[in-house]
């Protein structure tokens, strides 16, 4: 019920300066009812609020273009209709002002109906491009089998080598060829360079590095 009420108390304060969040029965049959305002409630998230900053960098660097190159920001999801985010964005992309004319809960299903009418031979539109890439790279280690003249083994060498980089379009298909084993061999995939992710993110792959 808080949960629900929360997302409500969202939306509301969206559009508002105050509203009134109410639970009926929320514990022991006893209603609960407070005032809260826009104020209030940035106050409660004034250290997230920077956070959303960051996902609009990436995503800027990892396109290889500038601030200044950006032609307009289109707001995407229910969640951008939120003052303070919108600042953020702002922030981000050193944009003037935001584009709005979409309804930000639709803008997936637009988008979608245009990415299928371009790929439709029906229907004649502006050619969209969606490009898809790996945020991570892989790679792939195992060990080099050293062979002397008469075809036997003297030496195992460890090798690394990047099946995926970071960026990598997807999809896109690979092939390893190994030509020097005979019997069954192990080989690793494992996450690659992650000097872009901060500590706190690196900590959350675990063993998977």
């Amino acid at each position: 019920k808080l949960q629900k009420e929360a997302r409500k108390v969202k939306t509301v304060l969206s559009a508002n300066q105050d509203t009134y969040a109410q639970v009926e029965s929320l514990h022991e049959d006893k209603d609960f009812r407070v005032k809260i305002n826009r104020q209030d409630m940035e106050a409660l998230f004034a250290d997230m609020f920077p956070r959303f900053q960051a996902p609009f960098l990436d995503a800027i660097n990892s396109a290889g273009i500038s601030k200044p190159e950006i032609e307009q920001v289109v707001l995407f999801g229910g969640g951008t209709r939120i003052p303070k985010i919108q600042e953020q964005i702002l922030k981000a992309t050193e944009q003037k002002e935001l584009h709005k004319y979409i309804n930000t809960d639709e803008a997936a299903a637009l988008g979608s109906a245009f990415m299928a009418a371009s790929s439709s031979s029906v229907f004649r539109t502006k050619q969209i491009r969606l490009r898809d890439a790996n945020q991570f790279p892989f790679f792939v280690s195992f060990n080099k089998l050293v062979l002397n003249e008469e075809g036997e083994v003297t030496e195992e060498k460890l090798v690394n080598k990047e099946l995926y980089y970071r960026n990598n379009a997807l999809p896109q298909k690979k092939a390893m060829t190994y030509t020097k084993f005979t019997d069954d061999f192990h080989f690793n995939v494992s996450y690659g360079n992650m000097e872009h992710l901060s500590e706190k993110q690196i900590s959350e792959f675990g063993s998977c590095l």
